[in-house]
C-alpha cells in the first residue's frame, strides 16, 4: 500500500514537473515567435528601392539564362531532327539499291524459268493440235518428237 502511495505520490510530482516544463517551453516558444514577427516586420519596412533593383537585376539575369537555355533547346532538337532524317534518307537509298542489286541478279534465272514455261506450253498446245491433224503428226515425227496417243 505504501508502495502504491509512494508511485502515485512520484507520477503527480512528475507530471507536475513536466507541466512546468511544458508551460516554459511554451512561453519561450511564443515569445520567440513574436520576436522573429518583429524582425520580419523591421526587414520588410527596411527593403529599400536599392534592394528592389537588386531584385529586378537578378530577375533579368535568370530570364536571359532561360532565354539562352531554350535557344540551346531548339538548336538540340534541330540537330536530333536533322539527323534522323539523315539516317532514314541513307537507310531509304541502301534498301532501294539492294532491292535493284537482288533484281538484277536474279532477272535472268527469272527470264529462263519463265521462257521454259512458256515453251512447255507451247508444246503442250502442239502436242494438243497433232492428235488430230495427220500433217502436223508427221511434221513431229520427223523432228523426233513424242506424241501423246
Amino acid at each position: 500500500m505504501k508502495l502504491l502511495l509512494i508511485m502515485l505520490l512520484s507520477i503527480v510530482s512528475l507530471n507536475a514537473n513536466i507541466q512546468n516544463q511544458v508551460s516554459s517551453d511554451t512561453k519561450l516558444l511564443i515569445e520567440l515567435i513574436k520576436s522573429e514577427t518583429k524582425v520580419n516586420r523591421e526587414l520588410i519596412k527596411s527593403e529599400t528601392k536599392a534592394n528592389r533593383d537588386l531584385l529586378n537585376v537578378y530577375r533579368e539575369e535568370s530570364n536571359k539564362r532561360f532565354e539562352q537555355a531554350d535557344k540551346r533547346f531548339d538548336t538540340l532538337v534541330y540537330l536530333l531532327v536533322g539527323g534522323f532524317t539523315l539516317i532514314m534518307g541513307y537507310l531509304l537509298k541502301e534498301r532501294n539499291s539492294i532491292k535493284h542489286e537482288v533484281i538484277r541478279e536474279l532477272e535472268p534465272q527469272l527470264i529462263k524459268k519463265a521462257d521454259k514455261n512458256i515453251l512447255d506450253e507451247v508444246v503442250s498446245v502442239i502436242e494438243e493440235m497433232a492428235k488430230n491433224d495427220k500433217v502436223m503428226q508427221e511434221i513431229l515425227k520427223k523432228h523426233h518428237f513424242k506424241i501423246i496417243n
